[in-house]
């Protein structure tokens, strides 16, 4: 470049701190991208969860007192998975599934699910009747749903973002969870069939 008849070139000392500060921008924008991709996968882990209310309703109405009570009974916990499956598109929104961990295939089909897989942990709920003892402290509940007076169970469901997924990836069944991936907790009640 000339200015005034002079030849001028660009030194060392610029281009190093045009390479820096381009760097900067760089490494910036990457930051942003990591953390807007995380709040995608958050988001989406809402929506899910969302689609879950109403249809964990109805499976724990389909399974019925007796079965959810024997799930829930003295101070044990249940676990269920929620995922998609693929459309006949091929895009999510096809089957969405509450599955127990006792499902044949359940591995096979979180692997080829499609989103996010929500992890359920089922539990007594707290405003469940529970019997006090003499010395005033709350019993769980009977290990029988004959000895429960009760005309209906409240249950809580406690839902975690599942992170252990993908074909590489081995599906922790057990009620193990990170505090991190916990999304929302729901409460239902799931009553005693009543013979006409």
């Amino acid at each position: 470049m000339k200015i005034f008849g002079k030849s001028r070139a660009f030194t060392l000392l610029e281009v190093v701190l045009a390479v820096g500060v381009l760097g900067l921008a760089l490494l910036t924008l990457a930051g942003l991208l990591a953390r807007s991709t995380g709040n995608l996968v958050e988001t989406k882990s809402q929506n899910k969860a969302e689609a879950l209310a109403g249809k964990l309703d109805a499976f724990l109405q389909e399974k019925g007192f007796d079965t959810v009570y024997s799930w829930v009974a003295g101070d044990s916990e249940k676990v269920l998975f929620f995922y998609s499956l693929q459309s006949d598109s091929g895009l999510e929104g096809g089957d969405l599934n509450v599955r127990e961990t006792s499902y044949p295939g359940l591995s096979d089909e979180i692997a080829d699910s499609i989103g996010p897989v929500l992890k359920i942990i089922l539990k007594s709920s707290p405003l469940t009747f529970r019997e006090s003892g003499v010395d005033g402290i709350a019993r769980t509940l009977p290990a029988s749903p004959d000895d429960f007076a009760e005309g209906y169970l409240a249950v809580e469901a406690w839902v975690y973002s599942e992170t252990g997924v993908g074909p590489e990836a081995e599906l922790d069944i057990g009620p193990a969870v990170r505090s991190e991936d916990f999304i929302t907790v729901y409460n239902y009640a799931v009553t005693r069939g009543r013979s006409l």
